[in-house]
């Protein structure tokens, strides 16, 4: 029998799993084919700071 700490872990584990793999990966790619049709420069510049900001403060 796993002690409840382990199995707590466990469940945050496949959690975060779920979330980067089911739901980040997906996003991300959305938004890279989006900017893909861009030409404006703004708007990738705008793509660029929001993913190094989240990227920073999530790391």
């Amino acid at each position: 029998m796993m002690n409840p700490k382990v199995l707590y872990e466990i469940k945050v584990h496949g959690f975060l799993l779920w979330a980067s793999v089911g739901l980040l990966m997906p996003v991300s790619i959305l938004i890279k084919r989006m900017s893909n049709r861009e030409q404006s420069g703004t708007r990738l510049r705008i793509i660029f700071y929001v993913h190094a900001i989240t990227q920073v403060f999530l790391h």
